[in-house]
């Protein structure tokens, strides 16, 4: 197994699909419900992130509203992308009930 960051799609093409060849992509994806409490969570404990463009701040906008507005942006566009690169989608409840 090989978790990586969400920042990994942004590597290029190229090398995501030669991982893609050798190793079977397993998008886990999250209902709305645990998007919102990735988010929240993110929102309290910040990360650093590649953007790659998503955080456009407004005119007198503060930073942490620029974050709030922008980081739900992100996660939707990354989940597109995640989705196209892997082999299969499981949901995250799956996962979650596998581990209890």
């Amino acid at each position: 197994m090989l978790d990586t960051t969400g920042s990994i799609i942004y590597v290029g093409n190229n090398l995501l699909m030669r991982l893609r060849r050798q190793v079977t992509i397993v998008h886990l994806a999250a209902s709305r419900e645990e998007q919102q409490l990735l988010i929240e969570r993110y929102l309290s404990d910040p990360k650093p992130v590649l953007w790659r463009g998503a955080f456009q701040s407004r005119t007198d906008e503060k930073p942490r509203e620029t974050v709030t507005r922008c980081y739900p942006a992100l996660i939707a566009a990354r989940r597109q992308s995640y989705e196209a690169l892997a082999h299969c989608t499981l949901p995250v409840s799956l996962l979650a009930r596998q581990i209890a």
